[in-house]
């Protein structure tokens, strides 16, 4: 997990997923996630510390926003934390 206070850098498409998460859109997600999908940015914030995943029924994930996660979300809003472009790899 992130070290609190120790800024993470977070790509558009975390943010994205923070802010789905932030406004309510639990996402539930079946089977592993692939490390070269948009999916994969969701198992990087859940190592952060800033989304919270739960096993319901294997293999379903629901994933939600933690306390951490609006506060990095916060942060982006408020300009206090870098963005960062990641590159599609073919």
């Amino acid at each position: 997990m992130g070290s609190v206070g120790m800024p993470v850098n977070l790509s558009k498409g975390e943010i994205g997923l923070l802010r789905e998460l932030a406004n309510g859109h639990a996402r539930r997600v079946v089977g592993e996630l692939p490390t070269k999908s948009p999916r994969h940015g969701l198992a990087r914030l859940v190592k952060e510390g800033y989304v919270l995943a739960t096993t319901t029924n294997p293999p379903e994930t629901i994933f939600e926003i933690t306390d951490a996660g609006r506060a990095a979300l916060e942060a982006v809003r408020s300009g206090r934390r870098r963005t960062r472009s990641v590159r599609q790899h073919a």
